[in-house]
């Protein structure tokens, strides 16, 4: 066992555990120094996940997903949770048939939350992951179309990709569900790299012989949602007319000023800038309309949607427009 150091690399120190070893252990080392701080116990995973946010050390298996994915008879059925500061064990959790095909990839720690296949499991607790249900409001399993074939999940802080037959990536921001970028085949390893607010897919399907349409590399970046009414016939167009609009809006998630802030043009003119739905109706599950007279609007109504802070997206729920001339 070599540790380096990253930067450098630099060769901090170096370990040679006795080839005589009867049985697999877990053991922590101070940073520069060789010797052992203490033992863990019993080992049965090969994989290791560590939480520096929380101090929490995870072991679990790695196994297959499909025949070529991983090495076959990995652990699949069992989760252990550490303190790692002192080996302190959590909790453990045992998954029954209908979990531990959920386990079959690789886990991801994304703050207090363990990402498995289609679901999540606390970090804190061992516990299964609720959200609130979109229609209901009820607390439920979080559970999302996620990954059904070979190639990994990537987690940033608001968005989760994977593979499912075709590209696809899930809104961990809003719980939106599942999008797929249909046509555009992800690669067998983790080739969906969301990063700095770009989403990078190159293509990885160079040497395969699937039979998928777009052969192609994409790159997503932030932009402005354009909502385009048309209001005219097309036998009449060319012909300017006013309306009197009306554009709704509503909070759904928000908890404070600040989390959805964004900018709103009509006809590409500016109508709102840094507009907080959650401050200027007072609150969340509040509705508030913004009202502009006389738009002139020749064939199609454009409304122009841009972000400008926080962590959710411009959001419109509705819109009336009433002919003045």
């Amino acid at each position: 066992m070599i540790c380096l150091d990253a930067r450098t690399g630099e060769q901090i120190w170096r370990r040679a555990d006795p080839e005589t070893q009867p049985e697999p252990r877990l053991v922590s080392r101070p940073y520069r120094t060789e010797t052992i701080r203490s033992d863990w116990g019993e080992i049965f995973g090969t994989w290791l996940g560590y939480s520096a946010e929380h101090d929490i050390l995870l072991q679990c298996g790695r196994p297959a997903v499909c025949h070529r994915s991983w090495i076959r008879g990995e652990p699949d059925d069992r989760m252990i949770a550490y303190r790692a500061s002192d080996g302190e064990l959590l909790w453990e959790r045992q998954f029954d048939s209908g979990l531990r095909y959920a386990t079959r990839i690789a886990s991801i720690i994304h703050h207090d939350s363990i990402i498995i296949q289609g679901r999540a499991i606390c970090l804190l607790t061992g516990e299964d992951k609720t959200v609130s249900h979109p229609l209901t409001g009820e607390e439920v399993v979080w559970r999302f179309w996620g990954s059904s074939n070979c190639g990994q999940m990537i987690a940033s802080e608001n968005l989760l990709t994977f593979r499912r037959s075709v590209s696809g990536y899930y809104d961990m921001a809003n719980h939106s569900g599942t999008t797929l970028v249909t046509g555009v085949r992800a690669g067998c390893t983790a080739s969906m790299v969301p990063a700095d607010g770009i989403l990078s897919m190159p293509d990885y399907t160079r040497t395969c012989d699937c039979s998928y349409q777009l052969q192609t590399s994409i790159a997503m970046v932030p932009g402005e949602l354009t909502v385009r009414v048309e209001l005219v016939p097309e036998e009449s167009r060319k012909q300017v007319r006013r309306y009197d609009v009306r554009l709704f809006f509503l909070e759904p998630e928000a908890t404070a000023p600040g989390q959805r802030v964004f900018s709103v043009t009509l006809q590409g003119e500016p109508a709102l800038e840094n507009f907080d739905i959650f401050r200027e109706a007072g609150g969340n599950m509040r509705e508030i309309a913004r009202e502009f007279k006389g738009v002139e609007v020749e064939d199609v109504l454009e409304i122009g949607l841009t972000a400008g802070g926080g962590m959710r997206p411009p959001l419109l729920c509705g819109v009336e427009f009433r002919l003045v001339e």
